[in-house]
């Protein structure tokens, strides 16, 4: 937590500069996403939709560079020998895309972008502990690809995340993730 206030500060501090960097621009965005992974040898697997919290700094016009990190919250229900599960995980992570920006008009901003994922998940949560909690990994790697609107200050997200490691070790189930998002640009 003293981490992500740090860095909270640090983004407002540079706040001031955006005059002199030709770009820049910091988003805050919320939304909903859909995690699409299946367990092996599950049955009846069922996503319900979690939320999405993102704080992202960009730099560049027409290329650009946006980091930033986000809170997720993944939500499913399978059926596993017999025996109903509800999992629940939350998941911290850090990415950073590339962009591009193929409309600019002056109240419409249109982009597309691609980039690496890493999510720090949680301790999945479940009332049926029908699964071992110690087979989820705490850190897996995705890769996105998405596209973005501006309209005036109003952001409106769409991206795509497929897996690129497991989400456990004892078997390779590998995530998917879609997110759709709505946010302002502060700067």
């Amino acid at each position: 937590m003293k981490k992500f206030i740090f860095l909270v500060l640090l983004i407002s501090a540079f706040a001031t500069t955006k005059a002199q960097i030709p770009g820049f621009a910091i988003k805050v965005m919320g939304g909903v996403n859909s995690s699409g992974y299946v367990l092996p040898d599950a049955q009846d697997v069922s996503h319900s939709p979690g939320y999405a919290f993102s704080l992202d700094v960009s730099l560049g016009k027409k290329h650009y560079v946006q980091g930033g990190f986000s809170l997720r919250n993944y939500k499913s229900a399978y059926s596993l020998n017999g025996k109903n599960s509800n999992v629940k995980f939350n998941a911290f992570n850090a990415h950073l895309y590339y962009g591009w920006q193929f409309l600019d008009l002056a109240v419409v901003k249109t982009r597309v972008f691609t980039g690496p994922v890493m999510d720090f998940t949680g301790t999945p949560k479940s009332k049926d502990f029908s699964f071992s909690q110690e087979n989820y990994n705490s850190q897996v790697f995705n890769f996105a690809f998405g596209a973005e609107a501006k309209i005036a200050f109003l952001l409106v997200s769409l991206q795509y995340e497929f897996g690129l490691s497991s989400m456990m070790s004892n078997a390779n189930v590998k995530n998917n993730i879609i997110v759709a998002k709505v946010g302002i640009s502060i700067l």
